[in-house]
């Protein structure tokens, strides 16, 4: 068995300052998933703590935003 993984890595600032915001573009046909480690985020108006995730399969632009110090997430764009 044979598995074939591609992928296309971004790094963003690794401990962005509060309020420091990233614009993410999803793009038709890939889904998005997004977990929070640490600190706590504003994803389009919606507030995620550590160990809160989300999931997006529409096409859209995400806000993200850092609310406090120490913010460390993880967004994976799948295809």
């Amino acid at each position: 068995l044979k598995t074939l993984m591609r992928y296309r890595i971004r790094r963003h600032p690794p401990k962005p300052r509060p309020g420091s915001t990233i614009l993410h573009e999803l793009a038709a046909g890939r889904g998005l998933w997004l977990h929070v480690a640490n600190g706590t985020l504003s994803v389009n108006g919606i507030d995620l703590e550590p160990g809160d995730s989300m999931s997006l399969e529409d096409p859209s632009t995400l806000e993200i935003t850092s609310t406090t110090e120490h913010t460390e997430a993880i967004l994976f764009d799948l295809k």
